[in-house]
């Protein structure tokens, strides 16, 4: 067997050595020592043509070979032979041997950096990390970049540097320029829908240029946000003052670290300042109205990103990120994948201009409604508008706290101030004098008039509550209009929490038992008897003289009640409603 195997390995190397003369053979094995082998390297200037990184990217065998077939014959004699030896391919001796020349070349140009013997990151790679970190924790905390929606950005960003562009587009599809006589429909929307594409397309092509080269920074910069930096300092051990982490513990994360490090972009200034001024909390995207900041604020944030941004390029320019990947991976031919970004920044912008404009839609549409029932109000009730509660602290807060009973509690509160009093007197006498024909009709009609009577007095205990010097009302009056810290925010939400609560049972009360004097007392009148609710037997001889007049006012009661509640429904979606 030994015998064949020696046989076989005079054979290769007969094969491999046929074009050279008996001189030119003895000369090359008198020179053989592989440990005087040097393999080229490829510098970070040959990987830069992208062409070629697609063409060498493949982990393969036809890959290695084509590198191979490109060193001197010596070398690959020498290669040749040592895979012969330790009976391995010739491509993994040609791996690892390009793969320990760069692990050599790192350690003495980088020192600590790596310990390719031990196969580890060291202390100088975690230190350089920290920083990273850092930079990372400035551009997600003081920027917020990595809660910012691309969308809304690309819409601020163009706001800010297209005013007159985006106000033609707004104008052109604003339902507001037509009035609430009538509702506008899907033909409507589906027209405004189109005047946004078609204005959006005429975006002049040098604003399009330089608002996608901002694009690559901010879509750069978010997912270097989010790299897994942390998650690779996690994994460093420590002993004494040393630091070091196995190649193998971190070789996903690095993958990624590599693709956005080794494809770095331009990060300016002014696209700080635009990220800086459109990260800020907009309410009102549609005014697209940018709070005011200081320009001490301003220069001062700007110098410190700029000079994490220095970092940044400091650590791309100063270490061989390609070549430390090769050694992590042990793959010579191993490239980062290339990083693109802000390629569909123009996608997302119209997307964004579409979301804005159904918010436009919707608030379009919620002031339909309220003029529709403020129609209803002046017909019904002959109030021309809509009633305000006594005491209103919330409304200053309605943008970061919404008040979901606003509309609800004023309508209420007159309906009982106003409307009710017509009635209550009358209800009374019923409850006193009325001969019911199905006997459980007078338990229910007792219990609705308590119920009404319950909500008022509740409705008394909220105005209360909520004015100057009521417990809720001097809550508001502490923040003056501006609520800053986080816990006062929590105290404010347990106030309107509660308010909202108080309102909402005040509410239900009032539509659900609204509803059942309606159908009760219609009943009580002859006029919709049913087998759950029947006529008063003595309804012509209640109040005597007065009877007449007794039976309008009842016949009114039902219609006010009955159109109270539509109202009162009506109001409850509208102030639930949210754009």
């Amino acid at each position: 067997m030994d015998k064949k195997k020696t046989v076989h390995n005079k054979t290769n190397f007969d094969r491999l050595a046929s074009d050279l003369t008996k001189k030119e053979r003895k000369d090359i094995l008198k020179r053989i020592n592989p440990a005087d082998i040097e393999i080229k390297i490829p510098s970070e200037n040959d990987l830069k043509n992208k062409e070629s990184e697609k063409e060498n990217l493949a982990n393969t065998k036809k890959g290695l070979v084509l590198n191979f077939k490109k060193e001197p014959f010596f070398k690959k004699l020498v290669v040749w032979v040592k895979s012969l030896f330790l009976n391995v391919s010739v491509e993994e001796v040609y791996n690892n041997a390009v793969i320990s020349a760069l692990a050599r070349r790192i350690e003495v140009l980088y020192p600590g950096l790596i310990d390719f013997k031990r196969k580890m990151l060291c202390n100088t790679m975690y230190k350089e990390l920290l920083e990273l970190q850092q930079a990372q924790d400035f551009f997600r905390t003081q920027l917020r970049i990595d809660d910012t929606d691309s969308g809304v950005f690309y819409y601020l960003l163009c706001l800010q540097h297209l005013p007159d562009f985006s106000e033609s587009v707004r104008a052109g599809c604003d339902p507001f320029q037509y009035d609430f006589e009538r509702p506008l429909g899907q033909e409507a929307r589906n027209s405004f829908l189109n005047k946004i594409d078609e204005s959006l397309g005429q975006m002049p092509a040098d604003m399009k240029e330089k608002i996608g080269d901002i694009s690559q920074s901010f879509e750069w910069l978010k997912t270097f946000v989010r790299l897994p930096i942390g998650v690779m300092l996690n994994k460093f051990s420590v002993a004494g003052e040393d630091r070091s982490c196995l190649f193998v513990q971190v070789k996903n994360e690095y993958s990624e670290f590599a693709k956005v490090l080794c494809s770095k972009k331009q990060i300016s200034d002014d696209f700080l300042t635009s990220l800086y001024l459109t990260t800020t909390e907009i309410k009102d995207l549609w005014k697209g109205v940018v709070p005011e900041c200081s320009k001490e604020d301003l220069d001062k944030l700007l110098s410190t990103a700029s000079a994490e941004i220095t970092n940044i390029n400091m650590f791309c320019r100063k270490y061989p990120l390609r070549e430390i990947g090769k050694v992590i991976n042990e793959n010579s031919l191993y490239v980062p994948e290339t990083f693109s970004c802000g390629d569909n920044w123009f996608v997302k912008y119209r997307e964004q201009w579409r979301i804005v404009f159904d918010q436009r839609w919707r608030l379009w549409n919620k002031e339909y409604k309220k003029e529709e029932i403020k129609k209803k109000m002046k017909v019904f009730f002959n109030i021309p508008d809509f009633q305000k509660f006594p005491y209103h602290p919330w409304r200053k807060y309605e943008d970061e706290f919404p008040f979901r009973f606003d509309l609800s509690l004023g309508f209420i509160n007159y309906y009982f101030k106003q409307e009710y009093q017509k009635y209550a007197s009358i209800l009374n006498v019923v409850t006193l004098e009325g001969d019911f024909q199905i006997k459980e009709n007078r338990h229910e009609f007792t219990d609705l008039v308590a119920d009404f009577n319950e909500i008022m007095d509740k409705l008394e205990v909220l105005v209360s509550q909520v004015s100057l010097g009521g417990e809720y009302g001097a809550e508001f009056m502490r923040y003056e209009g501006s609520i800053k810290s986080n816990s006062n925010k929590e105290k404010l939400k347990i106030v309107i929490n509660e308010m909202e609560e108080a309102a909402s049972y005040i509410t239900e009360v009032f539509i659900n038992s609204g509803h059942k004097f309606e159908l009760l007392v219609s009943a009580m009148l002859g006029e919709h008897a049913t087998v759950y609710y029947g006529p008063l037997t003595n309804l012509n001889k209640i109040m005597g003289r007065d009877n007449r007049e007794f039976r309008e006012t009842l016949s009114k009661f039902t219609h006010s009640i009955k159109y109270a509640g539509e109202i009162l429904t009506a109001l409850k979606e509208i102030d639930s409603f949210r754009v």
